[in-house]
C-alpha cells in the first residue's frame, strides 16, 4: 500500500509539472547558490536564447532567498551559456579598484569586499562570490560596478587615483584654490561613502560641477573615456544626494524619489558605456534589484496609487530601449515566508498574504517550491498583480506584463538574508 501511495503521489507529480510547463510555468528543483547540478535549469538555454545581457533582481536586498536564486541563475549563465561578465548594482569606480588590487596584492577577498554589504557579507553566496573573485583573477572573468556612488572603502583611494591618471596626461587645473576646495569636497564624500549623504552650498556644487566638466573635457580629449565617464558621474551623484536629508530618505517622499530616479539614468549611461565599449562583444549578466532592472514602467500601476515606477527612468528600461534585441530580465516573487536582514539567526518580517488576484497566489495552487514563469505564455496575466518591489505583496498591474519582465523566478517561501 505505501508503495502505491509513493507511485501515485509521483504520478500526481509529474501531471503537476506537465500542466504547468505547458501554461508557461516551468518548475525547478533548487536555489542552493552552492548546487552545480544544473540539469533542472537546462530550460533557460531556450528561455534566455542567444540574448546576450540577461537581468537579474530580487525584490529587496533583504530578499534572502531570490538572491540565492540569482547566485545559482548566474552560476548557470557562466558555466552553461557563456556568460564571462557580471555588472554589480555597486560602485563604477569601487569594483574596477577592488580587482586591480586583487590583482596586484594577489587578494582575491578584495573583489566582493566592493559590492554593498548585504551581498558581500550574505552567508549562503559567499562560495559564489568567492569563486568568482578567483575566476576574475584568472581572467576568466569580468566585473564591473555601474552605481554612481562610492560603495567600499575603495573609494578612499579614489582623489589619489585621479591625480596619478590627471598626471599621467600631463594636465594640471588652472586654479589652485578651486582645486583644493574640490579635493576637500571630493575626499569628504569618498570617505562618507556608507551614508553617501553629504552637505553642500550652492557655490560649492557650483564648484565642482564646474571642475569635473574641465577634467572629463581633459580626459575625452586624450581619449581615456572611463574617467571621463567618470569624473562626470560621480560629481553629478554627489550633488544630487546632497538635496535631500536623512529625512527624505527614510520617508521616500517626492525629493527622494527624483533621487531615485536621477541614480538609476546614471545607472544607466554607466552600464550602457560598459555594454557598448569595454564589452561590446561580451555576454554580460547585470546584477541589481528587480526595481531597477524593469522594462517599460510607464505600462506600471498601483491600485494604492503609491507608484515607485511612475514618470521615472530606470536602468533596466534604458537598456531595453539601446539594445532590445539583446536583453533578457528576470524578476522574483513570492507567496509566503519572512524578509529582512539578520546576522547569523534568519530572523524577520512576514510577507503580507498576497491579494486573491495575484499572479502569487495563482501559482501558489501548483504547490511547487521554486518555478520560472515565462510571462508571455501565461494566459490571462495582465489581469493579475504582481509584488516585483518589495514585500508588502498589496501588488502592481501592467497592461502587458511580458513587456516589464520576460520571465519571474517564483519561490514560494521567502527566508531573510543572513549575513556574516
Amino acid at each position: 500500500m505505501k508503495k502505491i501511495s509513493i507511485y501515485i503521489a509521483f504520478q500526481l507529480l509529474i501531471s503537476i509539472c506537465s500542466f504547468a510547463q505547458q501554461i508557461g510555468i516551468q518548475p525547478f528543483q533548487s536555489i542552493n547558490p552552492t548546487n552545480a547540478n544544473f540539469t533542472d535549469l537546462q530550460f533557460l538555454k531556450t528561455e534566455i536564447g542567444n540574448k546576450r545581457i540577461v537581468m537579474i533582481g530580487e525584490q529587496d536586498h533583504s530578499a534572502g532567498a531570490s538572491i540565492d536564486a540569482k547566485a545559482r541563475v548566474a552560476n548557470f549563465l557562466i558555466k552553461e551559456m557563456g556568460f564571462e561578465v557580471i555588472l554589480f548594482e555597486a560602485g563604477f569606480y569601487d569594483v574596477k579598484r577592488s580587482v586591480e588590487y586583487a590583482k596586484k596584492n594577489d587578494n582575491n577577498k578584495a573583489i566582493p569586499a566592493s559590492l554593498y554589504f548585504l551581498w558581500s557579507k550574505n552567508m549562503n553566496i559567499a562560495p559564489f562570490l568567492d569563486s568568482m573573485a578567483y575566476n576574475v583573477s584568472t581572467g576568466k572573468l569580468f566585473v564591473d560596478g555601474v552605481d554612481p556612488k562610492f560603495t567600499s572603502v575603495f573609494a578612499e583611494t579614489y582623489m589619489s587615483d585621479l591625480e596619478l591618471e590627471m598626471k599621467k596626461i600631463a594636465y594640471q587645473y588652472d586654479n589652485q584654490d578651486e582645486w583644493l576646495h574640490y579635493k576637500t569636497i571630493i575626499q569628504k564624500a569618498a570617505e562618507k561613502y556608507d551614508k553617501q549623504i553629504i552637505s553642500l552650498k550652492e557655490n560649492e556644487k557650483v564648484l565642482i560641477r564646474k571642475v569635473a566638466e574641465k577634467l572629463a573635457n581633459a580626459f575625452t580629449k586624450d581619449n581615456n573615456s572611463y574617467w571621463a565617464q567618470l569624473v562626470k558621474t560621480n560629481t553629478t551623484i554627489i550633488i544630487e544626494y546632497s538635496n535631500v536629508s536623512l529625512k527624505d530618505a527614510i520617508s521616500g517622499n517626492e525629493k527622494f524619489q527624483k533621487l531615485d530616479s536621477k541614480r538609476d539614468s546614471i545607472m544607466a549611461e554607466n552600464a550602457l558605456w560598459l555594454l557598448q565599449n569595454k564589452y561590446k562583444d561580451k555576454k554580460v549578466i547585470i546584477w541589481a534589484a528587480s526595481y531597477h532592472i524593469t522594462k517599460s514602467p510607464e505600462l506600471l500601476s498601483s491600485k494604492e496609487g503609491k507608484n515607485s515606477f511612475q514618470n521615472k527612468i530606470i536602468l533596466g528600461d534604458e537598456i531595453a530601449k539601446s539594445l532590445s534585441s539583446e536583453t533578457y530580465n528576470i524578476g522574483f516573487i513570492s507567496y509566503q515566508g519572512k524578509y529582512g536582514i539578520s546576522f547569523d539567526k534568519p530572523k524577520g518580517k512576514s510577507i503580507n498574504p498576497p491579494g486573491t488576484n495575484s499572479l502569487e497566489n495563482y501559482v501558489s495552487e501548483l504547490k511547487l517550491p521554486f518555478c520560472f514563469l515565462s510571462l508571455n505564455k501565461i494566459e490571462g496575466i495582465n489581469k493579475m498583480t504582481v509584488s516585483i518591489d518589495g514585500f508588502n505583496n498589496n501588488g502592481y498591474s501592467s497592461s502587458d506584463w511580458s513587456k516589464n519582465f520576460d520571465g519571474i523566478i517564483y519561490i514560494e517561501t521567502m527566508y531573510p538574508n543572513v549575513l556574516k
